[in-house]
């Protein structure tokens, strides 16, 4: 899923849970955080944006084995 804007927003649905608002190939997408509790929800947005920055990172083949041995 790529990353194309910095834009999130926390909203919270008639079901008292909070829903994180983003831009996905410029189509607003709405992913449930789980919580009901707005400190809860501000951290699994802050998780979510991790993650999205996380998967938008690339490596070379080469830094991939060297990252796999480490690891290993």
């Amino acid at each position: 899923m790529p990353y194309n804007s910095p834009s999130f927003y926390l909203y919270k649905r008639p079901n008292q849970i909070y829903y994180i608002g983003y831009y996905d190939q410029g189509r607003l997408r709405w992913k449930s955080t789980g919580h009901r509790t707005k400190p809860e929800a501000l951290g699994a947005l802050t998780q979510f944006k991790e993650l999205l920055q996380g998967v938008e990172k690339s490596i070379t083949p080469r830094e991939f084995v060297e990252q796999f041995v480490a690891h290993c």
